[in-house]
């Protein structure tokens, strides 16, 4: 993502936070259920499981491959390892 050592892992620790979050907002969208009806829309379950599975698994592609990306840093292992 960037060369500078220091902003590829701020980076990428933003954006593992980011997929945390929607993680987070994915569960508690499900756990509170669909908006109230909206006429024109047609059932509400019908848009509510496509867009909270779409969150959900951008949410996981963002932690897996940017998590992937920080443990890979040869500084970051030097600095998780170091006593």
């Amino acid at each position: 993502m960037f060369e500078w050592t220091p902003l590829r892992i701020a980076g990428d620790l933003f954006l593992i936070a980011s997929g945390a979050f929607f993680g987070l907002f994915c569960a508690a969208a499900v756990s509170q259920g669909p908006l109230p009806d909206i006429p024109h829309l047609g059932s509400k379950w019908f848009w509510f499981w496509p867009t909270v599975a779409v969150q959900f698994t951008w949410s996981i592609a963002l932690i897996s491959f940017f998590g992937r990306d920080v443990i890979h840093i040869p500084e970051f292992r030097r600095f998780m390892s170091s006593d």
